[in-house]
């Protein structure tokens, strides 16, 4: 019922349907070349040049070069640093505890 071609009279589906190609667009409704009929975004969007103060809610390619540097939070790599490896705190603890115990072990069987 969707091919541009469709016979409602038809009683076998001859495989020769033909569809209209999807449309491609800009699908940010924040653009100016904003186009609600598009179903595929094609990366073409336009953008307006922001004031400065500019902080969208997310950082795109395309508005980059807009956000002002006031909006860009910094990052403290030492802070992932330490969850990264908070986790790993645990096993060579592990390791040191059997180590000790294999020695302790050792120790007694030599007595």
């Amino acid at each position: 019922a969707n091919a541009t071609n469709y016979n409602s009279d038809a009683e076998v589906d001859d495989s020769s349907c033909e569809y209209p190609e999807p449309v491609k667009g800009c699908m940010d409704v924040n653009a100016t070349n904003y186009n609600s009929t598009v179903v595929i975004d094609d990366g073409s969007c336009k953008y307006l040049e922001e004031p400065s103060g500019f902080c969208p809610t997310e950082i795109t390619d395309e508005n980059k070069d807009t956000v002002d540097d006031a909006c860009i939070v910094p990052v403290d790599e030492s802070e992932d640093l330490k969850s990264d490896n908070e986790g790993e705190g645990l096993l060579p603890s592990i390791s040191l505890f059997t180590a000790i115990c294999v020695v302790v072990i050792i120790a007694f069987r030599r007595r």
